[in-house]
This record gives structure tokens, sequence and C-alpha cells, in this order.
């Protein structure tokens, strides 16, 4: 018998893994940028509410929560 899986939930207008807050997306943002030697951004989706990761900068400093890597 295949062993459960949990379904991978994804943002339904961007198409990426919606973290619940802020700090949820701060951890995993660290993570990766570590792992990977690259800066990621967090934001908030204004289409599902929750918070998302990117490679892009912000496009001001009003949008932009926290940045990793640098």
């Amino acid at each position: 018998m295949p062993a459960y899986r949990k379904p991978k939930l994804r943002c339904h207008a961007t198409g990426k893994r919606p973290f619940p807050d802020e700090l949820a997306a701060s951890c995993m943002a660290d993570s990766i940028s570590r792992k990977h030697k690259t800066t990621l951004y967090i934001y908030k989706c204004p289409w599902c509410g929750n918070w998302h990761l990117t490679k892009r900068p912000p496009k001001s400093s009003a949008t932009l929560k926290e940045s990793y890597g640098r």
C-alpha cells in the first residue's frame, strides 16, 4: 500500500506555494537562501492572502517585507 502524501497546495492565481504567515515564509526564505546562496524576498499575495517567496526584488521599498541571502 502506498504511503499517504499530503497534497501540495498552490495559490490559484500565482501557482506558488502559500505560507500561512510572515514567519513561516521568512523561515523558508532563509533556509532556501542559505542552501542555494541566493536572495529571496517574501510578500503577501493580494489574491489569496497568504505569503509567497520570490527572487524578484520589490518595485518599491513599501512592498518589501524581508530579504535574505545578502
